[in-house]
This record gives structure tokens, C-alpha cells and sequence, in this order.
């Protein structure tokens, strides 16, 4: 961008990338709950969590198409799997992009990859940031 064709470069002078750079940063801070200490991020993360977990049960309710990353929010393995996915294909990506632009802020990337490294889908029901309250809200059982 901004430093010609084919160029990733933003450029001071140009609005929009000046624009496009604070977007960036608002939504760093909107996500970067998984940067935090592991305390914080279990508790934004599980929050989440419940919250899709709801809609889902909403959705199955009102009988409107499904949610399918919401799907087994239920269960330890499906809690996992969902954190893991957002952190692969949101977070990564993401504050790997804000690293690049701001080199100090480092260690909250890095806490990302701590909090996926914690995920072990063989131990599923021992990670530290699932929800068990959860467990004993089993949706009805959808049709194939």
C-alpha cells in the first residue's frame, strides 16, 4: 500500500492509510484479551464462549440456520477448539501484522502463541481457560 504498485508500505501523508492504521490498532485493542495474563484471558475467553454457546441454543430455538464454530461449545474439546481457531485465523495474523508495525508490543503476540501452546485437545477437560458451566447446557439434538 501507499509506497507504489505492489508496495505493503503505509504512508504518513496519505489519509487513508492513516486511517486504515488506526482501524488496525482499534481492533488489536478490541481482541487482545488472549494477550493478557492468563487470569484475564480465561475469564474475556470464557465469556465469549457463554455468549456464542447462547446464541447457539437461540438459534437452534428459533430454528434458524445453525452457527457451525458455535457447535459443541458444550464440551471441553469443542471450547478448545474454537479458542484455537481464533487464535490461529484472527489473532495470529492479526497481532503478527501489529508486531511487524510496532516491535514493542511484543509480548502480547507472544502471550497468543503461550495461550495456544496451553490447548492440548487430549486433555481437553483440564485446560485452564474452558468453561465447565457449560458442560450441563446440552443443546437438543440437531437434525443431519
Amino acid at each position: 500500500r501507499g509506497g507504489g504498485q505492489g508496495s505493503n508500505t503505509l504512508q504518513r501523508e496519505r489519509r487513508e492509510d492513516r486511517m486504515l492504521l488506526v482501524e488496525v490498532v482499534v481492533h488489536a485493542a478490541d481482541l487482545s484479551a488472549q494477550g493478557m495474563s492468563p487470569p484475564v484471558a480465561y475469564k474475556f475467553g470464557g465469556n465469549v464462549l457463554t455468549e456464542f454457546h447462547q446464541q447457539f441454543l437461540l438459534e437452534h430455538e428459533k430454528r434458524v440456520p445453525l452457527s457451525a464454530f458455535m457447535k459443541d461449545l458444550h464440551t471441553p474439546l469443542g471450547q478448545c477448539k474454537a479458542q484455537l481457531s481464533f487464535i490461529d485465523f484472527v489473532l495470529i495474523p492479526l497481532f503478527s501484522t501489529v508486531r511487524d508495525c510496532f516491535p514493542s508490543l511484543g509480548s502480547p503476540a507472544c502471550r497468543i502463541e503461550d495461550r495456544m501452546a496451553e490447548i492440548d485437545f487430549e486433555q481437553a477437560h483440564l485446560w485452564p481457560g474452558r468453561v465447565p458451566e457449560l458442560e450441563s447446557q446440552v443443546p437438543p439434538e440437531t437434525e443431519p
